[in-house]
């Protein structure tokens, strides 16, 4: 079993949730049930994750600005859960649908995992320099090769909004739905100039 508190455990949440569904021993409320808990779990240990880079290793250390951010994520997710669930229920066993083809789609809700790990590391970095990194994807979109190696302080990223792994970000080509990039703490100088143009 995973360990508690990791994308792992989160994404373990997230498939046994869908199985029950798929298996028809839950219904679509037993589900959101089960999935809001997951996602306020799982989104609130990630953002910790994130900060505790910088020394803050509890929810009550975090600013009401953080705090605001983490629920407005939280919340968001909460909006799709829902229409999953139906569609996980419309395409059960019962009615002739795969398994497979429900965890399929369970990739997008994980990986927002690693969304508020950043956002988190961010916001308790404040002023603290990252630079952005590529992920381990075979191809990167073009916005993201601009950005590998801009230096730049925390604070910036964050007031800027652009961030790595935000699904459907304008600034970059990919969306950020598949992005696999990050921002991580670095003692390099602050790049100098504008950003490149994106995306």
């Amino acid at each position: 079993m995973a360990r508690v508190g990791t994308k792992e455990a989160f994404m373990y949440d997230l498939r046994s949730g869908v199985r029950a569904v798929w298996m028809g021993e839950w219904s679509v409320a037993d589900f959101q049930g089960h999935m809001l808990l997951a996602i306020d779990n799982a989104y609130r240990r990630a953002w910790i994750a994130g900060a505790r880079e910088y020394g803050i290793t509890s929810e009550s250390e975090l600013t009401d600005a953080e705090l605001d951010k983490l629920n407005n994520m939280i919340f968001d997710a909460y909006g799709h859960v829902a229409d999953f669930g139906v569609w996980v229920e419309e395409h059960s066993r019962a009615n002739g649908g795969r398994l497979t083809d429900a965890f399929a789609r369970l990739p997008l809700w994980a990986d927002r995992y690693d969304q508020v790990v950043i956002q988190g590391r961010v916001m308790a970095a404040r002023d603290g320099k990252l630079v952005w990194v590529l992920g381990h994807t075979e191809q990167h979109c073009s916005s993201c090769l601009k950005l590998t190696g801009q230096v730049r302080r925390a604070s910036f990223w964050n007031d800027r909004g652009i961030l790595p792994r935000v699904p459907g970000a304008p600034y970059l080509e990919c969306g950020g739905w598949r992005c696999d990039c990050d921002l991580i703490p670095t003692d390099a100088p602050i790049s100098r100039g504008r950003l490149p143009s994106l995306p």
